[in-house]
């Protein structure tokens, strides 16, 4: 018996590839290509989660030379894939500079709230079938802690110097 080219269902994918449903969901949230017209597409799924499971250190050396200036390499990535190249590379890309210290606090939330509309404009562009909503939430999602952090501290600071 032939294996299937997609699924019917989030549900049926999970099944048949022994993958938590939580799992495919949270791949949809993260923008992998494989959910088109409400099918889950076996070899996107395959290829995406394969990717994700790559350990932290090896995912870093496949966007970045040691020094993390360099312009990242993806290689030949398949235009099945615009979508999540466009949206993995750009974000991963920020996140790994603020991770690594490159860039500050303050230069990763300003970044990362502007680049917000320009990536979502490039998916229109590249037709990536990018789920906008989704993908705004996600972001807010990951900036919204160090926004509150950073508004705590600015707090902390004004009513350092009143007391002064």
């Amino acid at each position: 018996m032939s294996e299937p080219e997609y699924f019917d269902s989030q549900a049926q994918a999970a099944a048949v590839l022994k993958v938590e449903i939580e799992d495919l969901r949270q791949a949809k949230r993260d923008g992998c290509p494989a959910f088109r017209s409400g099918r889950v597409y076996r070899a996107a799924l395959e290829s995406w989660l394969a990717q994700r499971r790559q350990p932290e250190a090896a995912r870093i050396g496949q966007l970045a030379d040691d020094d993390m200036n360099e312009v990242p390499n993806l290689g030949f990535v398949h235009w099945e894939h615009r979508r999540s190249a466009l949206l993995e590379l750009l974000t991963e890309f920020l996140r790994m500079n603020h991770k690594y210290g490159n860039l500050s606090d303050e230069e990763f939330l300003r970044i990362g709230f502007k680049a917000i509309e320009p990536v979502l404009h490039l998916g229109r562009i590249f037709n990536a079938e990018i789920d906008e909503n989704m993908f705004r939430a996600s972001w807010f999602l990951q900036l919204l802690p160090l926004a509150k952090k950073q508004a705590e501290q600015k707090k902390k600071a004004r009513r350092g110097a009143a007391g002064k």
